[in-house]
């Protein structure tokens, strides 16, 4: 009697993909950034999609996609790079004008005032001012943190800027992955919303950072490249007005906080303190 199942072929299961396509070819990967950042173009890091907080409370990021803003109530990805940065407007103008200050290091402005940030009046904090033009507990140059997020199975990683709301969450985060032996870059990283309110009671999203899982030790090595990559490129990039989105029209006083004077931002004086007691920018919606 013939064998009916003699032509039957078996076939594997389909490999599933890798979360992230860096880890399937990470030479390859590597290879076309190389290739863009050696071409003279460079990579324009102003140019990333973005992944922006909702202001007013609403608790879903806007993240660009190829089909145009989505909103995600949670992200997971890996950080690839970020650094401190700040940014200072004279008046809070409608529109997107760029900043007349930034700092791309979170310790030397460039403009207007410019110079050392710790000795700026307008980085300490009772210098800054609410929508109806009052004074407020936060800062008037705004200490902000930028990220570089590779979403699971993307290759171009996602520019978010932490508010002066979330900055604290991401400190605490950063520390609390060192104090595991984590590499930042080196974990999936889960970012959620939370709502929070201001003394004024104006609600505004919080970000939440979680630790979801640590990268397999196979994969460390591709990505420890990539974040060599990515820091390189974010470092030297120029902070804009996208870098923090005003929410409000009403132009600030252009005055100094009360009791300082232009002397204290001088070279040679004594640095300000910029946190005095019980302040706390996560006080102020940004």
């Amino acid at each position: 009697m013939p064998d009916n199942n003699q032509n039957i072929q078996i076939l594997p299961p389909e490999r599933e993909p890798a979360e992230f396509p860096l880890t399937e070819d990470p030479a390859g990967v590597l290879a076309l950034f190389d290739e863009r950042l050696a071409d003279g173009g460079g990579l324009p890091i102003l140019d990333l999609p973005r992944i922006r907080v909702s202001s007013g409370g609403a608790l879903a990021f806007r993240v660009d996609t190829p089909g145009g803003e989505e909103l995600v109530k949670k992200l997971e990805g890996a950080i690839v790079a970020y650094r401190s940065a700040r940014v200072y407007w004279k008046s809070r103008s409608a529109g997107k004008k760029p900043p007349d200050c930034t700092s791309i290091d979170g310790f030397i402005g460039v403009g207007d005032p410019g110079g050392e940030c710790a000795k700026c009046p307008f980085a300490r904090f009772g210098s800054g001012f609410k929508a109806d033009g009052s004074p407020s507990s936060g800062q008037a140059c705004k200490s902000i943190r930028q990220i570089l997020f590779l979403l699971k199975g993307e290759l171009l990683p996602h520019m978010i800027s932490v508010p002066p709301t979330s900055v604290k969450a991401f400190e605490q985060y950063t520390l609390s992955l060192l104090s595991a032996r984590a590499r930042y870059w080196g974990a999936i990283t889960e970012i959620s919303l939370e709502k929070a309110a201001n003394e004024d009671q104006i609600d505004y999203a919080k970000i939440v950072f979680r630790l979801g899982k640590r990268l397999e030790e196979k994969n460390l090595r591709a990505f420890e490249a990539f974040n060599g990559r990515m820091r390189g490129v974010l470092k030297p990039a120029l902070v804009d007005a996208s870098a923090y989105e005003i929410i409000d029209d009403v132009p600030a006083p252009r005055r100094l906080p009360q009791g300082v004077s232009v002397v204290d931002s001088a070279p040679g004086s004594s640095p300000s303190n910029p946190l005095p007691s019980g302040s706390n920018d996560d006080d102020i919606p940004f």
